[in-house]
């Protein structure tokens, strides 16, 4: 399965190639002009409570960090595990700025998206939106 979120029409992409593989595709715009009108956590969330899943349903994504937050809240809700791509600034890239921090999960450290990610699973980072 593949879930695909865009704002408008214009902003739509890959769904030529991907509609050429072996997959089920899901496309939503907020304003409906391609595919399902709305948030595509909307999408998702429909999927999880009318499919069964198996074992090894995992959750990958990327996007801004109100949908990632709405996808860690299906994915705990459906005990699913995720790894999430994370966007935010970086002006160094190595770390000595600190200007990537985000909360660890542990509530007491910081991971910085730079150097220790930006792909991070469930568990090692909070996310916040």
């Amino acid at each position: 399965m593949v879930f695909l979120g865009f704002r408008h029409q214009k902003e739509v992409c890959c769904i030529g190639i991907l509609k050429n593989l072996p997959l089920h595709l899901e496309v939503a715009t907020d304003d409906g002009s391609v595919g399902f009108n709305g948030l595509v956590t909307s999408v998702l969330e429909n999927y999880l409570q009318t499919n069964s899943l198996s074992d090894s349903t995992c959750i990958f994504a990327c996007g801004p960090t109100p949908m990632l937050k709405k996808i860690d809240s299906l994915a705990r809700r459906f005990s699913l595990p995720w790894q999430f791509s994370l966007e935010t600034f970086m002006a160094c890239g190595i770390g000595a700025c600190m200007g990537c921090a985000i909360p660890a999960a542990n509530g007491s450290d910081y991971k910085l998206v730079c150097k220790d990610g930006p792909v991070f699973s469930n568990g090692q980072v909070k996310i916040n939106g």
